[in-house]
């Protein structure tokens, strides 16, 4: 096994622990049959799933830096496309339409 397939199967195992399916369904069954007085908290029972949950938030904060890089470069340049003002995609194409017939 050559090294970049070695760190690619441990980059996999952070992001999907082994037995969090598993983890999961049990989550599942236990919150449907829960009877207690306080909120059940399937991340301290599982920890697959606090590591997938994890994994998550770390994804969700590394698109965010991009595309707020992104939005920096386009700022730059003085391109708008990226603005929430600007029109949408499905309005665009309906413009090109039009201007095709």
């Amino acid at each position: 096994m050559s090294s970049k397939e070695y760190f690619g199967w441990i980059k996999y195992f952070e992001k999907r622990p082994y037995g969090w399916r598993d983890d999961h369904r049990s989550a599942i069954i236990a919150q449907t049959t829960y009877q207690g007085t306080k909120p059940l908290r399937i991340k301290d029972l599982f920890p697959s799933l606090k590591m997938m949950e994890n994994s998550n938030k770390d994804n969700e904060i590394k698109l965010q830096e991009g595309l707020s890089q992104l939005k920096a470069i386009a700022k730059k340049n003085n391109i708008s496309f990226l603005d929430d003002n600007n029109v949408s995609t499905k309005q665009l194409a309906k413009k090109e339409k039009n201007n095709d017939k």
